[in-house]
């Protein structure tokens, strides 16, 4: 059985279904990139995760955070916690 691979590029010409995208506060991934999911995804929602790493389930308000925002977006209702700024949530201490 051959693996089909969809391109990045051909991902912005797809329908796709929501996406919820967690950002940790002590995550390794960067927001820019997570934020970068818009481009290649119809629908995506942000929340973020204070006080989390990189494994959300870890922290109670981690998996507060999952559940709740997870369960209203397979529902199709208001993410509660939604985060609509483009700005890093969690921006570098200088």
């Amino acid at each position: 059985m051959k693996a089909h691979l969809i391109s990045l590029r051909d991902l912005k010409n797809k329908n796709t279904p929501p996406v919820l995208v967690v950002q940790p506060e002590f995550g390794v991934v960067p927001w820019q990139i997570h934020h970068q999911y818009s481009k290649y995804f119809d629908d995506v929602k942000f929340v973020i995760a204070p006080e989390s790493g990189h494994s959300v389930w870890a922290t109670e308000i981690g998996k507060d955070i999952l559940v709740r925002n997870g369960d209203a977006l397979f529902k199709g209702e208001a993410i509660p916690d939604e985060y609509t700024s483009a700005e890093n949530p969690f921006p570098p201490v200088q």
